[in-house]
């Protein structure tokens, strides 16, 4: 509890209000995860732990932390009251779609079967590391050495310890095993970064006599001053084309309002158009489909779908071809993005609830039987299990 307000302020740095504040759920799952290490391994911290993994899916591979308990009582207990926390969203699921593991399974499939390989990039990582734990750094080393060098903080906070290198260790093999490699990939680490940065600064202050003192707390609000501007900076510039395509997200949702064009929209930027309250799916395959062996823009655009593909993705490199064979129903083609719309049909889809592996499947990916609980046994090759326990 010492100098537990240094925690607090260090944790308001540039990295965390950019991504805590912009980025979905990120900040919520953080703070359930810290509140599962405060209580380790009580009963209320595997709760804790169940509704991290239910708001990020992501965080299961933070799981093997409740192994680290060395009660077999308390893990079996946790491991059932882990359970029992997802067991509404099961249960949700399978009234939903008649398979318990549906949502866990589209997860896995969107973000592992249907990924390239990852690759090992240790030039990235430093540098995501750098925006990251921005001024962090300094005093991370500071905290370190105080907890090796000094028995009594070994001693008190040896379990403590043990957790959060364990955490940080597979919040950096979460990054290193995603093919994409961003820097909100690392937002957990700011957590354990953060406790040993309060580490770091309590030693300084203890450290009456520490020669050059006053000449490290000045290089440490330089590193401050410096960091905060770049991490700023660096996002500024990262995030141009987002606001770009954000401005011209809501000139296109009011174009629709104004025209009296209420058709769903298929783009690959739906999530955003969702969000303005326009109905949105994702953007059409480039795979040809089972249905008429072509790919499905040519469906989409026949049935009245608003395909409105942006020029800076991949969905639009992979579609280009075929919307130059549809320049008939090219209603807008600017710098930034390009609108088909057919005037003589429109879709209209009062809800969106398909998936990721159903979506798949009309194009020949998946077998028309595949479920979520497919997608998780797949590659250890268990689909048996969900033969037999259909439910799943």
């Amino acid at each position: 509890k010492k100098y537990s307000e240094i925690f607090y302020l260090l944790a308001i740095n540039p990295f965390i209000l950019i991504y805590g504040m912009g980025m979905g759920t990120e900040l919520f799952s953080l703070s359930l995860m810290i509140l599962f290490v405060s209580f380790a391994f009580t009963y209320k911290s595997y709760f804790f732990m169940g509704l991290a993994m239910l708001t990020r899916y992501s965080n299961f591979i933070l799981f093997p932390l409740i192994f680290l308990s060395n009660n077999w009582k308390k893990i079996l207990m946790g491991l059932l009251i882990i359970f029992v926390t997802f067991l509404p969203w099961f249960i949700f699921n399978y009234a939903n779609t008649g398979h318990a593991l549906t949502s866990i399974g589209d997860y896995y499939t969107l973000n592992s079967l249907e990924q390239a390989k990852a690759t090992p990039d240790i030039g990235k990582l430093g540098l995501h590391l750098l925006i990251s734990l921005n001024f962090l750094i300094p005093l991370i080393l500071f905290g370190i050495f105080y907890f090796i060098k000094y028995e009594k903080i070994k001693k008190d906070y040896k379990k403590l310890g043990i957790i959060l290198t364990v955490f940080s260790f597979l919040v950096l093999l979460t990054y290193e095993f995603n093919p994409y490699k961003d820097q909100r990939f690392l937002f957990n680490l700011l957590f354990p970064a953060i406790y040993f940065s309060t580490l770091g600064f309590n030693y300084l202050l203890e450290k009456k006599n520490l020669p050059w003192k006053k000449m490290i707390f000045v290089l440490i609000f330089i590193a401050i001053i410096v960091s905060s501007i770049f991490s700023f900076a660096f996002m500024s510039i990262g995030n141009k084309d987002f606001i770009r395509e954000d401005n011209k997200i809501k000139e296109i949702s009011s174009k629709l309002g104004e025209i009296g064009n209420n058709c769903t929209i298929s783009s690959d930027l739906w999530v955003y158009f969702n969000w303005y309250g326009e109905k949105a799916r994702p953007e059409p395959k480039w795979r040809p489909t089972i249905k008429d062996n072509l790919p499905e823009i040519y469906s989409m655009v026949a049935e009245g779908y608003n395909v409105i593909l942006f020029k800076n993705s991949e969905a639009y490199y992979v579609n280009m071809n075929f919307t130059r064979n549809l320049s008939q129903y090219i209603f807008e083609n600017t710098e930034q993005y390009i609108w088909l719309k057919n005037n003589e049909s429109c879709r209209l889809d009062d809800k969106i609830e398909s998936n990721y592996f159903e979506s798949m499947k009309i194009v020949g990916e998946f077998p028309e039987d595949f479920t979520g609980c497919d997608a998780l046994f797949l590659r250890f090759g268990l689909r048996n299990i969900c033969r037999k326990f259909s439910f799943l």
